[in-house]
C-alpha cells in the first residue's frame, strides 16, 4: 500500500510505503560500540579530568558541564553535555523509571537556565543512543544545544501550534489524545502515540495530557508519568526488534511567549538509515503505517 502524507506541525512530506519493508537489507549498521572503557571520559575514574562542571546531583549520578567539542562558539550559544549515570554500560533504556524521571527533570531545568539569557532563542535537548544514532561515546549522556536563532523546523512547528489553537481552542496534541488507534500506551497524566506522518518508522511521541508548553513547569507526577511511558515504549520496541540505536528529541517552544504550544518528546528508533531522497529532497520514506505499527507495539506493552 502506498500513500503520501504530510505532518501537520512540521509539514514534512512522507512517502508511506509498506512494500519497502520487504526489500533486502544486505548492509547493516546497527551494531553496538566497540570501545576501550578505560578511555571513557564520563566514567567515575576519569571524571577528575572533566572541567567546567556546573552541577552534580546529590547522588553523584548526573553531571552537567560544557561540551569539550561544542557546535556553537562562545558568544553565540551554549553546548552542554549531561552525563546521566555513573555506571558505564548502563543503557538509558535500562534505567529505573525513577532515574529516567530524574534525567528528564535535569533536562527540563536546562530550559529555565538557558532561557534566562535573552540572547538564546532556542535550545534543542537530545540523546543519541548507540553507534547508529550519531553518538560518539557509549556512556549514557544527553546534549543541550542553545542557539541565538530559532531553527526553521521549530519555527514552523510552533506557528502551526498557534494556528491550530486559535482555530480549535485547544492544542493540537490534546486533539491527538482522541486518536486511539495511534496511541501505544497511556496513564493518568501522559500518553504515547505514533504520529500520523512520522518520517521515521515506529517513532513514538510522548506528551503530557494536560496542555503545557514550558517543560520546566511540569508537575512531578507528569514527569514520572512520561518516564513510565518511555520505559514501556522502549521495552515494547526492543521486544519486537531486539536491540537498536535510537534518538530522543525534546520538542520545546523557543524562548518567549508560546502558550499555544504543547511540549512533547520524540523517541526515534533508527531501524533504517537515511538515504539520498531524504538528504537531497527533504522527503522521507516510512515503510510502516503508524496505525499498523501501533497495534504491533501494543502487543508488547506490559
Amino acid at each position: 500500500m502506498f500513500e503520501i502524507r504530510q505532518d501537520y506541525l512540521s509539514e514534512t512530506q512522507v512517502l508511506m510505503s509498506d512494500e519497502r519493508a520487504n526489500r533486502p537489507l544486505l548492509i547493516k549498521s546497527r551494531g553496538k560500540f566497540v570501545e576501550d572503557r578505560r578511555a571513557c571520559p564520563f566514567c567515575v575514574e576519569n571524571r577528575h579530568e572533566l572541567s567546567g562542571i556546573s552541577s552534580i546531583s546529590e547522588d553523584g549520578r548526573i553531571i552537567v558541564l560544557p561540551n569539550k567539542y561544542p557546535a556553537v562558539g562562545e558568544g553565540s550559544g551554549y553546548h552542554e553535555v549531561i552525563i546521566d549515570t555513573n555506571r558505564h554500560g548502563e543503557e538509558f533504556a535500562q534505567f529505573s523509571e525513577r532515574d529516567i524521571a530524574k534525567s528528564f527533570k535535569t533536562m527540563f531545568s536546562r530550559y529555565e537556565a538557558m532561557y534566562s539569557d535573552f540572547n538564546i532563542m532556542y535550545m534543542q535537548v537530545l540523546k543519541n543512543d548507540g553507534a547508529g544514532s550519531g553518538a560518539s561515546i557509549a556512556h549514557s549522556h544527553w546534549q543541550a544545544v542553545s542557539m541565538p536563532f530559532v531553527p526553521k523546523k521549530q519555527g514552523l512547528i510552533h506557528t502551526k501550534f498557534e494556528e491550530y489553537y486559535n482555530k480549535n481552542k485547544k492544542s493540537y496534541i490534546e486533539n491527538l489524545f482522541g486518536e486511539k488507534e495511534l496511541i501505544v500506551c497511556e496513564n493518568n497524566y501522559a500518553f504515547a502515540y505514533m504520529p500520523h506522518a512520522a518520517p521515521y518508522g515506529y517513532s513514538i511521541n510522548i506528551a503530557p495530557i494536560r496542555h503545557i508548553s514550558n517543560a520546566s513547569t511540569l508537575k512531578n507526577e507528569e514527569i514520572e508519568a512520561m518516564a513510565e511511558l518511555f520505559k514501556k515504549s522502549i521495552q515494547a520496541l526492543r521486544a519486537e526488534f531486539s536491540w537498536f540505536p535510537y534518538n530522543i528529541c525534546f520538542q520545546h517552544p523557543p524562548n518567549g511567549d508560546f502558550k499555544a504550544s504543547h511540549f512533547y518528546m520524540e523517541l526515534i528508533p533508527r531501524l533504517e538509515n537515511f538515504a539520498g531522497l531524504e538528504i537531497g529532497a527533504d522527503v522521507y520514506i516510512n515503510s510502516h503505517f503508524p496505525e499498523v505499527a501501533a497495534a504491533v507495539v501494543k502487543k508488547h506493552i506490559k
